[in-house]
């Protein structure tokens, strides 16, 4: 399975969509685990066969402000343009971005944002050595520009 990111959207998901579209979109994505799945009054936390992970905040309880995707084990990728942010080494991607975007770097390399984009990337380890922690990106996040405004 494929999904595209872009400013403001991920896959099915955007940002402003009502809260009971996005469930519903949420939903219609194959190999929904509904009991590992949750869904509470300020958003949503679903989990699917592939150990995708999505997370979907409402702040006000209505409308989409943050999509946060956590990488899956199998068949899912998610694209930024023609790089797929989850197969694609970290390092190799942030360099490939930093050519059309400012990026900024957080919390020693293990968070970079995308100001312009909406989008910000984590690891949780920074690589060292031959091993693979923090080679590639753990998860995303898209979110409204607010949400970035106590980043400095």
């Amino acid at each position: 399975m494929r999904f595209n990111i872009s400013k403001q959207k991920v896959g099915p998901i955007e940002l402003g969509m009502s809260f009971d579209l996005a469930l519903s979109k949420l939903n219609e994505i194959p190999g929904l685990l509904e009991e590992q799945s949750k869904v509470v009054a300020r958003g949503m936390f679903m989990h699917y066969e592939s150990e995708l992970s999505l997370s979907v905040a409402c702040q006000d309880g209505r409308h989409v402000n943050s999509i946060e995707v956590y990488r899956p084990e199998r068949d899912v990728n998610f694209f930024l343009e023609s790089f797929s942010v989850f197969e694609t080494p970290a390092d190799q991607l942030i360099e490939a971005l930093s050519g059309e975007f400012s990026v900024e770097i957080f919390d020693d390399g293990h968070m970079f944002l995308i100001r312009d984009f909406l989008i910000s990337f984590a690891r949780n380890a920074t690589p060292e050595g031959n091993s693979d922690d923090g080679k590639f990106f753990d998860s995303f996040l898209v979110a409204k520009p607010d949400y970035y405004e106590h980043l400095t």
